[in-house]
């Protein structure tokens, strides 16, 4: 009987076992660029993975962080932070949700409408963030 489990054993370990490649590479390619008032352009490109935060820009005037979703059809959300003056996009919201080719306009100030006080505010325009997201080859 101990020889028999030894074999079943021996089979087990010895039997050949397909297991699917992990693709590790990153699913998107981001090309990004930010203009800012007063301060210099931004430009470049990134390689950015599904369902994982990607950190395009982290600097003293700008952070801008990209999170793409499983698919491009899904889209991908845009976040934004500048310093030392607060800005957020053109509805002065902090993330938005963008497709393959977009043009967004960042707006002094960050809160969750235009209206205050029954006042319309104006939005004053502090800048512009070009992206344009592709399969990675």
């Amino acid at each position: 009987m101990k020889v028999l489990g030894l074999l079943v054993t021996m089979l087990c370990v010895s039997w050949p076992v397909h297991a699917q490649p992990v693709d590790h590479r990153p699913a998107f390619r981001v090309t990004y660029g930010v203009l800012l008032d007063g301060k210099e352009p931004k430009a470049g490109s990134a390689y950015c993975s599904s369902d994982k935060t990607c950190t395009l820009i982290n600097d003293a005037d700008v952070q801008l962080n990209l999170r793409m979703s499983s698919g491009l059809s899904g889209g991908a959300e845009l976040s934004v932070i500048c310093r030392p003056i607060d800005c957020s996009f053109s509805g002065r919201m902090p993330r938005v949700t963008v497709r393959d080719h977009s043009t967004l306009y960042l707006v002094q100030g960050r809160d969750f409408g235009v209206v205050h006080d029954l006042v319309a505010r104006i939005n004053r325009t502090v800048g512009s963030v070009r992206l344009d997201i592709r399969k990675a080859p």
